[in-house]
């Protein structure tokens, strides 16, 4: 956090705007937030500005490690989909039709394909029809 706080172009003493020292994690948040919404909230990006964005990402570290990554941006496979329908609270419906999630447990077999394929559409074009 001092990484992001130094870069953000405050000072690096941990103090706000008017030189007070900021005693805990939760002020030095508050303090974070209201120098982020005054610079989003300016009209027009300078290169001062994107500068101090660009090193302020610099500093974040990885979170997620590559391995990691292409496991959460690969294609659903069939038994992570089965996985997570078998996970729905029983006696609920998350549809507006009212089937209930053991309902489509019951009928997996037959309604596997028509699953798998509305969850290929919607992976490859992002797209969601409720129609």
């Amino acid at each position: 956090m001092k990484a992001i706080w130094a870069s953000s172009g405050l000072s690096s003493s941990d103090a706000d705007e008017s030189g007070n020292q900021l005693e805990d994690e939760e002020e030095i948040l508050h303090e974070l937030h209201r120098y982020d919404t005054l610079l989003y909230k300016r009209q027009e990006i300078t290169a001062e500005n994107l500068n101090i964005m660009k090193q302020t990402l610099l500093q974040v570290e990885n979170t997620v490690s590559d391995q990691q990554n292409k496991k959460l941006i690969a294609e659903p496979r069939e038994e992570e989909i089965a996985k997570t329908i078998r996970s729905f609270k029983t006696e609920k419906s998350p549809w507006a039709d009212g089937m209930t999630t053991e309902v489509l447990g019951e009928l997996w077999r037959e309604a596997k394909q028509d699953v798998l394929d509305f969850v290929q559409f919607f992976w490859e074009t992002e797209h969601l029809s409720w129609k």
